[in-house]
């Protein structure tokens, strides 16, 4: 085998690679989701940030208990969070309905920088 076919094998079948890989999918979808769910109430921003982050924390999904990631979601309008309490509430509903590495919604309202 190439040494570059042997290197493709090796990151595509890491299991950090692997996570990561899932992160990225589940953050990409994540931004879709809360993008176009900001379409629909006409609410005007010009910076989306979705962050998994990197712990655990406990929830209840259905009648079990879930060890599953927080997501964390901010939301600017020239550097001001936006606060949309309608979007909010839909999306705690559905981001981890949807997503299944997430059982928390965090979102962000300070000031950025």
């Amino acid at each position: 085998m190439s040494e570059n076919l042997v290197t493709r094998l090796i990151k595509e079948h890491n299991p950090l690679t692997i996570i990561f890989n899932e992160i990225m999918n589940d953050e990409l979808s994540i931004r879709f989701m809360t993008s176009s769910e900001l379409k629909v109430h006409n609410v005007n921003y010009d910076t989306l940030e979705v962050k998994i982050l990197p712990f655990k924390t406990v929830g209840v999904q259905g009648d079990h208990r879930t060890y599953l990631h927080p997501v964390d979601i901010g939301v600017y309008k020239n550097g001001t969070p936006i606060i949309n309490h309608d979007v909010m509430g839909i999306m705690c509903t559905k981001i981890p309905n949807e997503i299944k590495s997430v059982n928390r919604v965090i979102w962000t309202l300070a000031k950025k920088d």
